[in-house]
């Protein structure tokens, strides 16, 4: 098996992701990338500019605080022309606390929010590059997924990623799978049977 080549690395994860993860491992929030970013990992062709993170439940209500309280505001919905996003970091934790939704999507704050509990954002205003999904109920618990994570270090940065394995189960695990879905799951069964 080819083993991913760290010095491609900071092209492949990006510095805003890698700071991402900083922030929340220095909060004590754990996370294990999933996702794209975790495909580009394998060395997958795969292309995304957003990061999925895998954490535990019970660090979401602390990796809400954590994003807002660094510029980043949570996405309740996504229409044609934009996201409304919550304006506070109460009416976000309110939402995920009576959504029961398994997962989060932040974006960084485009605009001033100021403390209305929803806005608009235009999608012209919202830099994908920043969106990160943090995902807490999935087909394979947090606790395997890290155990069984993939390291690389980037600017000092320790990155836990998931293995090609717990990757092709989420996979296969999604009832809604798209081109790009089908796709990773081709690429995930080669790599393993190699």
């Amino acid at each position: 098996m080819v083993k991913f080549c760290a010095t491609l690395a900071p092209a492949v994860v990006g510095m805003n992701a890698v700071k991402l993860i900083a922030l929340l491992a220095s909060h004590g929030i754990p996370a294990v990338v999933i996702g794209g970013i975790a495909m580009r990992l394998h060395d997958s062709p795969r292309v995304t500019q957003d990061l999925d993170l895998s954490i535990p439940s019970s660090s979401s209500e602390a990796a809400i605080r954590t994003l807002y309280e660094n510029g980043y505001v949570l996405v309740s919905d996504v229409t044609d022309t934009g996201a409304t996003v919550f304006g506070t970091i109460e009416a976000a934790l309110d939402w995920m606390n009576t959504s029961n939704s398994g997962s989060l999507t932040l974006i960084e704050r485009p605009l001033p929010v100021g403390n209305t509990t929803t806005c608009h954002v235009n999608h012209n205003d919202i830099r994908v590059e920043s969106q990160v999904d943090l995902l807490y109920d999935l087909a394979v618990p947090f606790g395997r997924l890290l155990h069984e994570a993939e390291e690389t270090t980037l600017t000092g940065v320790r990155i836990r990623y998931a293995s090609a394995r717990h990757l092709l189960l989420l996979k296969e695990a999604r009832q809604d799978r798209s081109p790009a879905d089908e796709a990773d799951v081709a690429f995930l069964r080669a790599r393993l049977a190699d």
